[in-house]
């Protein structure tokens, strides 16, 4: 009879303490997913943008993210080829250093860092990077499927 309740017992704090850590990694996930799908261009992408001719703009489709930047002053052709060099240059390394700032982060943050992975994999989140001159014309699209990020990678292994 006492074995019984000392089972009991056991099971139920077994329960407790496992059920625990599944909701708090249920409830960091939908926090992240939450941030993903409000996604917006704000105070701190203007202000790296301020004082140069480019507009940007984010267009929120969950799980694909359009990251719209496009110059507000017409450039030269030799500028024109010289920027989107650069712009193919550097969009990966745009889109995926978000994952580089969370891998440095504290071991504090490895449950987030956990929920993190566990979304981009699980939504398949992509994000298009779309350049355009003064008039329109694209000068440069790169489509980024997060998951195939090297920080993005990194930061798995590192919470492995």
């Amino acid at each position: 009879m006492n074995i019984k309740f000392i089972t009991i017992g056991l099971v139920i704090i077994g329960a407790l303490y496992f059920g625990t850590e599944k909701y708090w990694q249920h409830e960091f996930e939908e926090q992240q997913r939450n941030e993903l799908k409000s996604l917006v261009f704000d105070e701190k992408m203007q202000e790296e943008i301020r004082g140069l001719p480019i507009k940007g703009d984010i267009l929120n489709q969950y799980p694909n993210i359009f990251l719209y930047m496009s110059f507000t002053a017409d450039l030269p052709k030799n500028i024109e080829t010289q920027i989107k060099s650069k712009l193919a240059e550097n969009s990966q390394k745009l889109i995926c250093r978000y994952f580089s700032e969370v891998s440095d982060q504290d071991d504090k943050y490895k449950d987030r860092a956990k929920a993190i992975v566990n979304v981009i994999e699980e939504d398949n989140i992509t994000m298009t990077y779309i350049a355009k001159n003064r008039l329109g014309d694209i000068l440069l699209e790169h489509k980024q499927v997060l998951s195939q990020c090297p920080e993005f990678i990194n930061l798995k292994q590192s919470i492995s």
